[in-house]
Parts: C-alpha cells; sequence; structure tokens
C-alpha cells in the first residue's frame, strides 16, 4: 500500500561542555529532539548514516539508509537559537466511488537553520536538505535589507 521512506539523516547535538546527544544511541535507542538541552547547545547537524549504522539500526527495527551524502553541521553563535525539523511531503491517489485512496510518494525534508532577535527583528537563516543531499538557503535577513529603513 504506503510508501514510507527510510531516513537518510540523523541527528547530532553537540554541548558546550563537550558532549553531544545523536538521535541513535550505541545500543540503537531513537532519542527525541526535545531531549536536547538547548541551554548547553552549541552546535547541531544533520548527519548521514554509515552502512555499519544502517545494518544495525535495521536489526533494531529502525528504517534508515545510508547512502553517500553530504554532512551538514551548524555552529550556533550567542543569542542565536537553533531551527531543526524534518518535514514529510505525501502524494495521494484516491480512487472514487469506492474511496480507496494511497499513498504514491513520500519525501523528507531536513531543515536545518537558526533565530536570532537583531534590533527587535526576528531573523532566521534556514537550509532546506532534500533526499539527495541538495541544498537551498533562506534568509529573513534578504527581506530585511530589502525594506526601507
Amino acid at each position: 500500500m504506503g510508501y514510507n521512506p527510510p531516513l537518510v539523516y540523523y541527528w547530532k547535538a553537540f554541548y558546550n561542555d563537550g558532549t553531544e546527544l545523536a538521535q541513535f544511541d550505541d545500543e540503537g535507542n531513537e532519542h527525541l529532539f526535545k531531549e536536547i538541552d538547548q541551554s548547553k547547545l552549541k552546535g547541531f547537524g544533520w548527519f548521514p548514516f554509515t552502512y555499519q549504522q544502517e545494518a544495525f539500526l535495521k536489526s533494531k527495527g529502525h528504517n534508515v539508509r545510508a547512502l553517500p551524502l553530504p554532512s551538514y553541521v551548524l555552529w550556533l553563535k550567542p543569542g542565536q537559537r537553533l531551527i531543526a525539523f524534518r518535514r514529510h511531503f505525501l502524494s495521494l491517489s484516491i480512487q472514487t466511488p469506492v474511496g480507496v485512496s494511497s499513498l504514491t510518494s513520500h519525501k523528507i525534508l531536513y531543515v536545518l537553520g537558526w533565530q536570532e532577535t537583531i534590533g527587535g527583528r526576528n531573523m532566521q537563516t534556514l537550509m532546506y536538505i532534500d533526499e539527495e543531499g541538495n541544498v537551498e538557503l533562506s534568509s529573513s535577513h534578504e527581506t530585511a535589507r530589502k525594506e526601507p529603513v
């Protein structure tokens, strides 16, 4: 029926005390994003799975895929707040009159960026990373510069 694509990136949080929290630990348990201690956060990245990680995590029931993709890491400056999430895009096929629907495609977009208040304005810079490692960059600074002072 439907297709649930494997994750091709996992996240890792880097703390100012030198410790790290990865989405998947050495036992194959998955950590939630909400477990990240934002008060100690110095950096964050999306990393492709290695073939060894893929085999191990699949044996633990996780749907992941190793691909030769680049890593993306953001180092936060004082005052910047992390923005990181995944977006799922679904395409459905609906058949009538029976009313049966099926999933025809499911893609994941990985987002990484920062948010900061500068001069009373909310500024953001975001990277949109697709499942093939392609990136599109978006920044609220661009629109802020175009507006009259």
